[in-house]
């Protein structure tokens, strides 16, 4: 279809562009037990990949790919697969990192505007501070990003299923704020979550998530941010509101029986056995220490 570019604002044709990127997506569901994706809030309708919108002109949509393309291939699959164990900041992760906030605080702008008026400022100058920084008009911005991995050691110190679910194969993408003083773009990606702090722009209680050019992000960074924590819990709740019908059960078992040995080797299948393994030690009235999409 024919628009304006969110991004550059040319009038030009304009592509289906997601605001979690595609790959996230493709890996949930080539790691699933079915194949299939179904969204949180209904979880009885099968769908063939994330949202999607016609938002950004192909130029566009290509320079955010090429950020895209490097934290997939630099970051998320090896975290994925468990082969690295720290990351080397580069230009390249801060570009995409911007751009993927950019996004999440364009498309959710009118909403967040009206529900906090009080934050329209300090929203609206990161906005276009961001905007700057992508098309090249300037070649620094002011917010804090902040990238924390989660690890094997996260999942077995939660003690609630859905928590656990959400940590480990939810996606997730919202603007929090407290109130006038705080506004944080957050993002949620299979065993990562992703954040900056547009105001304050120093926040304070994140331990090792900083990501600045030549720093190094660790498996064992920290949140202690009691507000985002609950903010955090209340988004696993939102994500988990929806419950699977008997008859959508039947069908995603008949699934797996058909084809056991993808359920076998599915990221699924790990899941179900750490939660097998926390039943198990009986972590029912455990607590997590302060280190801190849905698919069938």
């Amino acid at each position: 279809m024919r628009g304006i570019c969110r991004l550059c604002g040319a009038n030009a044709d304009l592509v289906r562009s997601h605001i979690i990127p595609k790959f996230v997506f493709s890996w949930i569901k080539e790691t699933s037990a079915t194949g299939k994706l179904r969204p949180g809030d209904n979880p009885n309708k099968r769908i063939q990949d994330g949202p999607s919108f016609p938002l950004y002109c192909r130029k566009c949509e290509e320079s955010f790919s090429t950020y895209e393309n490097y934290f997939a291939r630099n970051i998320f699959y090896p975290h994925m697969e468990g082969k690295f164990k720290e990351i080397v900041c580069s230009d390249e992760l801060e570009r995409f990192m911007v751009g993927l906030f950019w996004r999440i605080l364009d498309y959710c702008s009118s909403d967040f505007v009206k529900l906090k008026p009080g934050c329209s400022i300090p929203h609206s100058n990161a906005h276009r501070e961001w905007r700057d920084y992508l098309l090249g008009k300037t070649s620094t911005h002011k917010s804090e990003l902040h990238l924390s991995l989660l690890t094997d050691g996260t999942f077995t110190s939660i003690d609630e299923s859905k928590l656990l679910w959400y940590f480990h194969r939810g996606t997730d993408a919202e603007i929090y704020s407290s109130g006038p003083g705080e506004i944080i773009i957050y993002c949620k990606m299979p065993k990562m979550i992703l954040f900056s702090s547009i105001f304050p722009s120093r926040p304070g209680d994140f331990l090792g998530t900083r990501v600045s050019k030549g720093s190094v992000i660790e498996k064992e960074s920290a949140i202690f941010n009691s507000g985002f924590v609950r903010f955090i819990r209340s988004r696993v709740d939102i994500i988990n509101q929806g419950e699977a019908s008997a008859e959508r059960k039947k069908v995603v078992l008949k699934s797996i029986r058909a084809d056991p040995k993808r359920f076998r080797k599915s990221e699924t299948m790990k899941y179900l056995s750490k939660e097998f393994e926390r039943h198990a030690r009986g972590d029912k009235t455990h607590r997590p220490r302060r280190k801190q999409s849905k698919q069938e």
